[in-house]
Parts: structure tokens; sequence; C-alpha cells
């Protein structure tokens, strides 16, 4: 039986009641409720210097799980729907059978041999016809693009439209200002500002704007004023916080139609790489938010989690926020989960060779990928293959030499696993690579000072070669991010997509010019100096400028009556606009001094 409870006292109580009916509970802590709006993070974000806090109860909800001593462990009581009871917190009475949770199906019993070139039935060779000709379009269509026009492609009008709308809509509906206004011209000075300060470092936000001539970006602080700048970075949103009631358990609905427009621009040119990359990226946060995710020895530890699909050259095709662990009842462990929802969009798998690492791989995925015609290399932890493989451990292969290996065929699930010496044991798995042609690599030999050679096997050399994508897109957004930060949890995330987007850009502009293309950082400078000279058309700070009524002076002035030039004994300077003269002769009845030849135009209208 399941029940939730909100404070410690009330899981207490429950498990008091019912002590005798149940003889086993677990109790776990559920994640908060994606309908209490959260726009800014919460408290200190100065952890170390917090003090001791104590600590009364636990956060969000409670979950108390009991199993009775005549049903089986893996049987679960639910209450859903209308026949849930929400006043107390007691055991149901109900008579209604207990719902059970999937079966995991069997593995098939795997069938062991060894075969250095086995033959793979189901992924024919790799072809890339498809990749190349995608290439080539690509190439003619943006072979005049901008470093702009190519950003614009991945940050489009709609991304534009979607930040104006929904962050206008905040301004009304949640901030009560309904004198805010917003329009592209304005946001993309905005992306600008923050698009130099990937570059453009300086100590604080607010020196951006500073007086003193070492500190100040004039470039910058004539685009936008600072007032102005925090407004909009106070504002922007890109979803209606009133469908919060409608998103309850998706916790990136915040962002969700930014990076659903982001992933549908960044695969409109489709897969123009035949070696595809799968891997995590962590977005550097440091705040509290349910999202943030820590990952122990790891350059980033503290952060969000990205699941990317990276061409070799590092270009992103696609890329999803890991939100936590699923609430449904699933068989298919997250890793599969992940690689086959990043290569559903992939029309002609014959063209495409996959990579991704030990996180994601079981025997079971690279028979799937398989039956869809995918290509696939990754390396497999120990734990994962059966047991009744006969290759030998990795404690056994320690002790052989540096570049030993071992391989094995399973003509069940047509994997061909392959088990290498190097600095430590990797095993790889393929369903569509060999062993042979052995790559000669330079290694550290125990007991000989220089380098030796030694044999690598072909499967894993391509795996060196082309894993790396994820990881080689991370390091070049790296290279030059946004360095302002915000309050906002969803603001790491924001930033990252333009970084995302101009890297993307630049892997373009790279793959069209070759050896002419510039560097990121002058493709980044060329972006950001054309943003920031937009002309926006913005409101006079201050009070509305009321226009000027004349004045009794300004009636005497050209009344036509009365106006004599007489003359003073000491020089003053002429009061008329533009003239520098300094006569001793003024006007009698305005007492305004003027030079002889200015009098006349002076008092015309």
């Amino acid at each position: 039986m399941a029940k939730r409870c909100i404070t410690l006292d009330e899981v207490s109580q429950l498990l008091e009641d019912c002590e005798e009916k149940y003889s086993e509970a677990t109790v776990c802590v559920l994640p908060p409720n994606t309908s209490q709006l959260s726009d800014e993070d919460e408290g200190d974000e100065d952890v170390a210097n917090a003090g001791n806090v104590t600590v009364a109860d636990v956060p969000g909800e409670l979950e108390v799980e009991m199993v009775g001593e005549d049903m089986e462990d893996d049987t679960l009581f639910e209450n859903e729907g209308d026949d849930a009871e929400t006043e107390e917190n007691q055991p149901s009475t109900s008579s209604a059978p207990p719902a059970k949770w999937p079966r995991k199906k069997k593995c098939p019993v795997p069938s062991w041999t060894k075969q250095k070139k086995p033959v793979f039935p189901k992924t024919s060779a790799l072809n890339g016809q498809a990749a190349g000709v995608t290439e080539n379009k690509l190439r003619q269509t943006l072979a005049q693009h901008n470093p702009v026009q190519l950003f614009e492609e991945f940050f489009s009008p709609e991304i534009y439209d979607l930040i104006c709308k929904e962050t206008v809509r905040y301004s009304t509906d949640f901030r009560n200002d309904h004198e805010f206004h917003t329009s592209t011209e304005e946001v993309k000075v905005f992306l600008g500002i923050l698009i130099i300060t990937g570059y453009h470092k300086v100590p604080s936000e607010a020196d951006y704007w500073s007086d003193a001539e070492d500190l100040v970006v004039p470039i910058v602080k004539n685009a936008m004023s600072r007032n102005r700048f925090q407004k909009l970075k106070s504002y922007i949103h890109f979803v209606d916080n009133s469908t919060a009631d409608s998103n309850i358990g998706d916790q990136s609905f915040k962002v969700k139609p930014l990076f659903e427009l982001l992933n549908e621009n960044f695969c409109k040119f489709g897969y123009f790489t035949p070696n595809i990359s799968i891997d995590e990226m962590i977005v550097k946060y440091y705040g509290r938010n349910s999202l943030k995710q820590f990952i122990k020895g790891k350059p980033i530890r503290f952060g969000y989690k990205y699941w990317a699909i990276c061409s070799s050259e590092g270009y992103c095709y696609t890329f999803s926020l890991y939100c936590g662990k699923e609430t449904t009842a699933t068989d298919v462990p997250l890793g599969s989960r992940v690689v086959l929802n990043a290569v559903q969009h992939i029309a002609d798998p014959s063209s495409y060779a996959l990579y991704f690492d030990n996180f994601f791989t079981n025997m079971d995925l690279l028979s799937q990928l398989a039956d869809r015609g995918f290509r696939a290399t990754a390396t497999i932890r120990e734990n994962r293959i059966n047991r009744t493989c006969p290759m030998k451990s990795s404690k056994e292969m320690k002790k052989s030499d540096r570049g030993a290996s071992e391989y094995v065929y399973d003509r069940t699930s047509e994997v061909l696993l392959v088990r290498w010496h190097d600095n430590n044991i990797v095993t790889v798995a393929t369903n569509h690579d060999s062993i042979e042609l052995l790559h000669d690599v330079k290694r550290r030999v125990k007991g000989q000072k220089e380098k030796s050679t030694v044999k690598m096997p072909n499967l894993i050399y391509n795996y060196n070669v082309y894993m790396g994508g994820v990881d080689h897109h991370d390091w070049l957004v790296s290279k030059y991010c946004v360095s302002i930060r915000g309050k906002k949890w969803y603001w790491p995330l924001f930033t990252r997509c333009i970084d995302m987007a101009i890297v993307n850009a630049w892997i373009l502009h790279k793959s069209i010019h070759g050896g002419n293309a510039i560097s990121l950082k002058d493709f980044r400078r060329a972006i950001a100096i054309v943003y920031l000279k937009t002309t926006v058309q913005r409101k006079h700070a201050g009070r509305p400028r009321v226009p000027r009524l004349p004045t009794g002076a300004d009636i005497m002035r050209y009344d036509g009556v009365g106006h004599f030039l007489m003359q003073r004994d000491k020089q003053r300077r002429c009061q008329r606009e533009g003239c520098k003269g300094k006569p001793k002769t003024y006007c009698n009845k305005c007492n305004t001094t003027l030079c002889r030849t200015c009098f006349q135009p002076y008092h015309d209208k």
C-alpha cells in the first residue's frame, strides 16, 4: 500500500496504526511540485557561510510504501483518482486487486564464440550517403551567410518573438508593470551584451556601465542603460506562468518552449556527419534547485545535466534537460531510454554510426539498435556482461602485458566484445565494427624509459577518434561562455542556449570556409558588435517632455515695437545662438546683448 504524508509526525502515526497489518515499510521524499512557481533562488547562495542550520522536518511530501506478510514483495497498492483517501492518512480497506510492476523480460541466453571478423547481418557496411548529400546541400545554402545570419539560423525570429511575448506577459500579469514593452531589436541588444561578456570580462556586472575609464565598456554603455538591462534581465521569460497547473510533473516547463524551438533549428539541416556521439553535459550551477545534479570526479561537479547528441566535430544536433528519475514504471534502463530517444529522428540509420560510453551501454541496447539498423560502438561495464562470457576478467587482464587484448562474439545478440589492456582495462562492445586492422600506438610500458609501440584494435581506435564530439562541444562553449550571473534558476540554461547556438554557427562557418574561417572569438565579436549597434527606439528617461509654452519675454521679443540698438560702456558676449562676437551694443527693450548684424535676425520669427 502507498500513502502520502506531509510531516514526519504523520508518517510515525501511520506506521503505528498499521503495525499489525503490514510487516515492512519504506519511506521516501518526493520531489517538489512544479506548480509552485519559483523564478528566483531562495536564501543565500553562499552555503559555506550559512552556519549550522537546524532542520525541523523534511522538504516536500513523503510517500510511505507498506507490504503485508501475505503479499508478494513486488506488489504495490495505490490510491488513485477519486478512490484515494484525502482527509485522513489511514490504510485503504479497498478489496480491489493490487496493481503490479511489470516484470522485466528474460534476456536470451548468449552463445559465445571466438571470431575476429564476425558477420553482422543486421548492420550493413556504413555508406554515409545521406550525410554526404546533406553536407553538400548545407554548403550551397549557407555559403554567403555572415556570422550574424548563421547565428540567426538558430536564434530565429520565432525565438525572439517568444521572448518578447512572454516577457511582456510576465511583466503585466505577475509584476504589475503595465508600461513595460520590448521589441526584437531591444532583445538583440540585450543578447549582444551577454555575448560580449564571454570574451570581455570585468569584475562585476555594473562595471560595464562604470564612470571609471579603466572599467567602462563604451559600446555596452551606449547600447543600453544599466537600469533597462537589469529590468529586462529580471522580466525575461519563455513560457506563460499561468500554465504551471497544466504542467505538473514537468519540471523543465519554464524553458521547454525555448528548448523545443532551438532543437528544431539545430536539426533543420539534418545529420550531416556520418559519426555521432551521445554523452552528457553539465551546466555549472551552485544555487538551490531540485534539478541540480552532483557528479563526483567531474571537472564541474554541481549543475544541470544535459543529454546531448553531437557530431564528431562538436556540432550539437539535439539536447534535453535531465529532470530526475521518472515516476512511471518501466523495465528499460535510463541509458537505453536516452539513446533510443536521441536517435528517433534519424531517418536513414544506415548512413550513421553511434558512439557512447559505458553509462548508457548494455548488450540489449546494442541488439535493439542493430534491429533498427543503427551501428553502434561503446564501452561497457563488466557487470553488464553475462557471467558466462569466456573472456578473461579485468583482474586477470591486468597481469598481462600492455596492449594485450581478448575478444568474443555473441551470436545471439550479434555483438562483438573486445577487452584491451591500456592504462586500465577497457571493454568495448560493437554491433558493426571489427578488431582488424590493428593500429600502432605509443604507450608507456613498465620497466622501459621510452614509449613503446603497442597494437590497438580497430574498433577501439575508431571509438577514440569519434567519441569526443559532446566533450568537444562542451569545451568550445566553455572558452567564451556568458559571464553575467542571474538569480533565476533557469538563467544558466538560457545563457547556455546562446553559447551553444554560437558554437554551432561557428562550426558551420568553419565547415563551409575551411582554412579561411575566422576564429571562434572573432566570430563571437562579429555577432556582439552588430547587435550592440542595433538602433532601439527608447523612451526618454525621467519625466515626459512637455512642449514649452511661449513666455512673456518671447512675446515681447517678436512684437516688433520699440526695439532700438543702444550702446554700453563694456563689451559682452552676443546672446544670439551661434554668434561668438563681443559687442557693446544691446536691445533697449529686451536688454539682450546683440551685434549690429544679429539685431534684426534675432527679432524675426
